[in-house]
């Protein structure tokens, strides 16, 4: 969803929705500390085919585990699951990212609703 309008949860401090896709790796989004769950949405700007998300953390970071479930939504206030909440590990081996593929469907929003998370 590079260059795409992002909303979330909340955020901590400088570490905004934006950052999440704006192409450098050092910066990212996080939310408010020890508050769970908390997501973050593309507004992907009309209804298109979707079939799988690459989530990418921070090279550097402390390996980690998130549990965590992808959401679609035609308007963006009704969200339906894309998958089931499931854990992920993000670690250096696995160049701190994870592919999450799942049945195609055509959706204008895609949210990522985190409930766990082994890193701080």
């Amino acid at each position: 969803a590079a260059g795409k309008t992002l909303r979330a949860s909340s955020s901590n401090g400088a570490s905004v929705a934006s950052n999440a896709n704006d192409g450098n790796r050092a910066s990212y989004w996080a939310s408010r500390e020890n508050e769970l769950p908390q997501w973050i949405e593309a507004d992907l700007g009309s209804s298109v085919g979707v079939d799988r998300v690459v989530l990418r953390l921070p090279d550097g970071w402390a390996a980690r585990s998130q549990t965590l479930k992808l959401q679609g939504s035609t308007n963006g206030t009704e969200f339906t699951d894309l998958t089931a909440s499931k854990d992920y590990r993000f670690d250096a081996a696995g160049g701190q990212s994870a592919t999450i593929s799942f049945d195609a469907t055509t959706t204008r929003y895609v949210r990522v609703l985190v409930t766990a998370n082994s890193g701080s």
